[in-house]
């Protein structure tokens, strides 16, 4: 492995925070945002700064970590630290025995406390837990100043 920054690794673990945190069964989709929020907290004025650093390009990310996110999901199934579920609406995971293990022995570090907190202030603030809008809204919000800078 040559880069661990943004690997399936990397994301796996953030994963298993994630839906400790969350404490509901969750779909892929808010994995996705809640993660991309999570790690791009300044971008989202939750934070005064990002986990991942800060770029003017943060949100052309949005399509690689999708894709890496179901990546990770996927390993993180097939290892038993999460398992699916489904509900009426739709298939969402929720941890197993092995990744409250994992979340215990990962609850502690900096990174961690930092990223939990993140995600804790991303739920606070999505209202009916749609927590995609928030990527949503920013996105249409930077289209809007594209269209305004280029006329």
């Amino acid at each position: 492995m040559s880069n661990i920054f943004n690997s399936c690794y990397e994301i796996s673990l953030r994963i298993v925070l994630l839906i400790k945190v969350i404490n509901i069964p969750i779909n892929s989709e808010n994995i996705f945002a809640y993660d991309f929020i999570g790690t791009y907290a300044k971008e989202f004025d939750l934070m005064d700064i990002s986990l991942n650093g800060d770029s003017e390009f943060t949100l052309s990310k949005i399509s690689l970590r999708r894709k890496k996110i179901i990546e990770s999901i996927n390993y993180l199934v097939i290892h038993k630290y999460i398992s699916p579920i489904c509900d009426i609406d739709g298939i969402k995971y929720i941890l197993l025995e092995k990744g409250n293990s994992l979340y215990n022995k990962l609850k502690d570090t900096a990174y961690a406390q930092k990223y939990v907190l993140t995600i804790k202030l991303a739920k606070n603030l999505s209202e009916n837990n749609n927590v995609l809008n928030l990527i949503l809204n920013k996105i249409v919000g930077a289209k809007k100043w594209v269209f305004i800078l280029n006329r």
